[in-house]
């Protein structure tokens, strides 16, 4: 009798452990996790403004990675790392990381997060429409396929005004080209530009200014023959 009370209370035990060790390392990450947040934004001291601490945040984002890989903070820690790197204002990193967050993590809740600063950080790679606008086109990629995958998610602002601005940038890019091309006398190009814009940017304000320029140029081309 004493025997098999031994056994089940060691059997007992057995179960005990893996649960006393599960609780004490979403303990201990929650804590590290907590001072990671507090150095990423800032910790307000004595009505003093937060200074902000991303490569400190990152250094313990790391170490709940490493030393806490099954911890519900583990995939919060990547998202911290990324977000580190956007205040860091190196929106390329912030995007690597973010990427390693959604092709590692499809299923997580945070999901959706990580696709809108996606979209946001390339945003933040536009300078004028004279320069490259592949960012433009990689963010309008990731904020349609957070409107298609979570339409109600709301957390990212009004996505569709988001999209909209992106299309009036490349449409803006299109109208500016199609000036370069009057300007040089390649009005065939031109109306091929404007023509573009107007079938392809329809929801955009710069359709109208297509149709503006478009029906100047018939005009003149009108008084030609």
């Amino acid at each position: 009798m004493c025997l098999k009370r031994f056994l089940s209370l060691a059997c007992f035990l057995v179960f005990l452990v893996p649960l006393c060790v599960q609780g004490g390392e979403n303990d201990d990450a929650a804590l590290l996790y907590k001072r990671a947040i507090e150095k990423l934004y800032g910790k307000k001291l004595l009505n003093v403004l937060p200074a902000e601490d991303p490569d400190g945040a990152i250094r313990l984002f790391e170490r709940i990675i490493d030393n806490y890989p099954s911890s519900e903070y583990a995939p919060l820690a990547e998202l911290g790392i990324a977000e580190a790197y956007l205040r860091k204002s190196d929106p390329y990193m912030a995007i690597e990381k973010f990427k390693e967050f959604i092709e590692r993590r499809p299923g997580h809740p945070r999901y959706p997060y990580a696709l809108c600063k996606i979209a946001e950080a390339y945003q933040s790679l536009l300078s004028s429409i004279d320069r490259d606008l592949t960012p433009a086109e990689n963010a309008l990629f990731y904020l349609r396929e957070l409107k298609v995958k979570y339409p109600t998610y709301t957390e990212c602002g009004d996505v569709d005004k988001k999209i909209t601005r992106l299309r009036s940038v490349l449409a803006s890019r299109e109208v500016y080209v199609a000036r370069f091309y009057l300007k040089r006398g390649n009005i065939l190009a031109a109306r091929i530009r404007l023509r573009g814009v107007i079938e392809n940017y329809s929801d955009t304000p710069l359709k109208k200014e297509a149709e503006k320029l478009l029906r100047e140029i018939e005009k003149k081309l009108a008084r030609v023959k």
